[in-house]
C-alpha cells in the first residue's frame, strides 16, 4: 500500500473489485460482483519488517463472492497485488429505467 489512506473516501460505490496478485500468484487473479465497499483504514503493523495493509469490508449480494475468497486464501493464503474498484454507471441508468416503467405501470 502506498499513498495517502485519508484520500480514500469511507464508501465506494462498485460493481466489480478485482484483484490481481503479484510475485508469481497472476493465474490467481480474481473479480467479485459487488455493491460497495466501505470501511477503509491502514493497519500498521507492530513488528518490523512487516509491510502495511489496506483494510476494507466488501459487500456482495453473490453467493460465490465468499467462495471466492475462501479459495484464494486457501490457494494463495496472502499476497501483494493490485486492487482495482469499478463502478459501471450503466448498470445505474438500466435501474432507472426500471423504475420508469414500474412508476409508469402503476399510473
Amino acid at each position: 500500500m502506498s499513498g495517502n489512506i485519508n484520500l480514500v473516501p469511507a464508501d465506494l460505490a462498485a460493481t466489480v473489485i478485482t484483484f490481481k496478485p503479484g510475485k508469481g500468484f497472476e493465474a490467481h487473479e480474481f473479480s467479485i460482483e459487488t455493491s460497495g465497499a466501505t470501511g477503509f483504514h491502514c493497519f500498521c503493523p507492530t513488528k518490523e519488517g512487516e509491510a502495511r495493509e489496506l483494510r476494507f469490508k466488501v459487500e456482495s449480494a453473490s453467493n460465490k463472492a465468499g467462495r471466492t475468497l475462501d479459495t484464494f486464501g486457501r490457494t494463495v493464503g496472502s499476497a501483494a497485488g493490485r486492487l482495482t474498484i469499478s463502478y459501471d454507471g450503466e448498470q445505474e441508468k438500466l435501474i432507472d429505467e426500471q423504475q420508469a416503467m414500474d412508476t409508469a405501470k402503476d399510473d
